[in-house]
């Protein structure tokens, strides 16, 4: 069960601040939106800045269809909500012959999904400073899949040399985020970053002096079931 604290993920000025990123992806007028979903003007501002507690669900899966009809974004309702999961994308080949499916995708979410979602939550409002991947490269195979969750819990600068060995979700200064085996340290705090899978299809399976924002031991790991 989810307790009812939030993370700074799941609050409604971030998503907020997530919706507002949509809509300018996709150069959609605020008031394009209202006219698509009925959402009142003055409401839509309030999910827009997280006022009166922000973004509701409903609001959510309204705006989402809305977005990828007038502006061709894709986006999951996990991660407008809560920060989950595939990040945005807008598909400029987007037309009227692919609508409905493309809308039907969007809305469908079974009931793994829903489990997955709801263990990520329960481990952000237990633990501190957390964060969460899924996993979209083979680099990391056998042991994690493409499609798989992973979640840790962040450590900086000098504590990230005990992590040295263990695999880790981490963001590189470049701003990239990926799950990789930590490796030996440089003198001037870089590492180097390897993947498990000899036979990755990744363009670069070794990675050398990378300086690091963070990087997060996997404590959590979420198998997705084959499709």
């Amino acid at each position: 069960m989810v307790t009812e604290t939030q993370s700074d993920a799941d609050s409604p000025r971030a998503r907020g601040e997530r919706l507002k990123r949509l809509r300018l992806l996709g150069n959609v007028e605020r008031e394009a939106i209202c006219s698509e979903t009925g959402i009142n003007i003055n409401t839509y501002i309030g999910y827009e800045v997280g006022r009166h507690g922000g973004l509701t669900s409903a609001g959510a899966q309204k705006i989402l269809k809305a977005l990828a009809k007038l502006g061709g974004v894709y986006c999951t309702y996990d991660w407008l909500m809560f920060n989950i999961g595939v990040h945005p994308a807008i598909n400029f080949n987007y037309n009227s012959e692919n609508q409905n499916s493309a809308l039907n995708h969007l809305s469908t979410v079974n009931q793994e999904h829903k489990n997955i979602l709801e263990e990520i939550l329960y481990f952000r409002n237990k633990y501190k400073n957390t964060c969460e991947l899924m996993i979209n490269d083979d680099g990391m195979l056998p042991f994690y899949n493409e499609g798989d969750y992973v979640a840790g819990i962040k450590r900086y600068k000098e504590q990230i040399t005990s992590l040295i060995g263990c695999d880790c979700i981490i963001q590189t200064k470049a701003g990239d985020i990926l799950l990789r085996r930590l490796k030996g340290k440089t003198d001037d705090n870089k590492y180097t970053l390897i993947c498990l899978n000899l036979n990755s299809q990744v363009s670069d399976p070794m990675i050398k002096d990378v300086e690091l924002v963070y990087a997060a031991p996997v404590i959590w790991h979420r198998k997705r079931e084959p499709q």
